[in-house]
């Protein structure tokens, strides 16, 4: 019985050792990273809420890609490189499974130039590894 009880402990031990971060807290560690450098008083800021990630799909790539390529063409860029971003641009449409990224919702708090706090809110997009692409 004593030693049903020490594996037991050991087996609990373990398990609760070897936890990984969820996603929405890797997310988070990585905005506030990219956020604290470009902020008026890194000192003042405070976390007040995220939203959860919501995927982005390839319908939402493809409109993302589509834009890009329709800002290129205006600026005349090589017509061979431009064929090869359209042939890319239809594997996004096509593809409504998988996940090319996350965007959440983030509010914080943080003193402005005038050393007043304020109340941002900001709509961030992820890569496929949490990691901050833009921050809008």
């Amino acid at each position: 019985m004593k030693n049903f009880f020490m594996m037991a402990i050991i087996a609990i031990a373990l398990v609760s050792c070897s936890k990984e971060k969820d996603p929405k807290t890797i997310a988070r560690e990585n905005f506030e990273a990219k956020l604290l450098n470009s902020l008026n008083d890194a000192s003042s800021y405070e976390f007040v809420e995220m939203t959860d990630l919501h995927p982005l799909k390839g319908e939402y790539m493809f409109k993302i890609k589509n834009a890009e390529l329709n800002l290129k063409k205006i600026g005349m860029q090589d017509t061979i490189e431009i064929s090869k971003e359209r042939a890319e641009l239809i594997k996004y449409k096509n593809d409504s499974e998988g996940v090319y990224g996350y965007t959440n919702h983030v509010k914080i708090r943080a003193n402005n130039k005038l050393g007043a706090k304020v109340l941002n809110e900001y709509r961030v997009t992820y890569d496929k590894d949490y990691n901050v692409e833009e921050i809008e």
